[in-house]
């Protein structure tokens, strides 16, 4: 079941037919999403479509693209404990072992990403901005101005306000901590993961 369903995770394997219906369905979701909107701009926030970025672009070409990337080390962490946590839920067979959960994981993160990095040489300019976590942890207004700034969108004086308010609500907020791995097991996550490190620059330190 796996290896059918994974092939829609990047669409390059899928048949003609399955592509075509991926299409139209991805049209009328927005069209439908649209309509209730009342034509306001959509945000899709769906981390898949990170490996969709190729086919995004030929249905809506105008569409604008924000890529937030994190230190991949936290995000596997994060990710494996919250498949292990869904297992133990809702599985209705034995749970896959966590070495499985790790590799299938790790792959899919960097195919996702590799899937993007193909892409994003296509997306014209002025519809296309990036954002380091961390830098977005240090200076989170300075970060969105500089996004809202390359995708040419306007910023009104009421979203600066919801802007302040947000921030301030989440002053307080401490994020999920994970056990940390091994050190044999952080190696390896480490050399798998090392190219995605250097193309997102996560090997640099947060801006001031």
């Amino acid at each position: 079941a796996y290896q059918f369903y994974a092939r829609f995770h990047d669409l390059r394997d899928l048949t003609p037919s399955e592509l075509s219906r991926w299409r139209r369905y991805q049209v009328a979701f927005v069209y439908k999403m649209s309509v209730i909107a009342r034509n306001k701009t959509l945000l899709i926030k769906s981390p898949s479509h990170t490996a969709r970025v190729r086919w995004l672009l030929e249905l809506f070409p105008q569409a604008k693209f924000n890529h937030v990337t994190r230190d991949p080390g936290p995000v596997m962490r994060s990710n494996i404990a919250l498949l292990q946590l869904v297992q133990r839920l809702y599985n209705v067979s034995d749970p896959l072992p966590p070495e499985t959960i790790e590799s299938t994981l790790v792959r899919e993160y960097l195919a996702t990403e590799q899937s993007y990095l193909e892409a994003r040489t296509s997306i014209p300019r002025g519809q296309i901005a990036e954002v380091r976590f961390q830098d977005l942890l240090a200076d989170p207004v300075g970060e969105i101005h500089r996004v809202y700034r390359e995708l040419a969108l306007p910023l009104s004086e009421r979203f600066e306000e919801r802007l302040a308010d947000y921030l301030a609500s989440v002053q307080t907020y401490s994020p999920n901590v994970h056990p940390d791995w091994t050190e044999k097991k952080n190696g390896t996550l480490s050399s798998q993961v090392a190219p995605l490190v250097s193309a997102f620059a996560h090997d640099r330190p947060a801006i001031p």
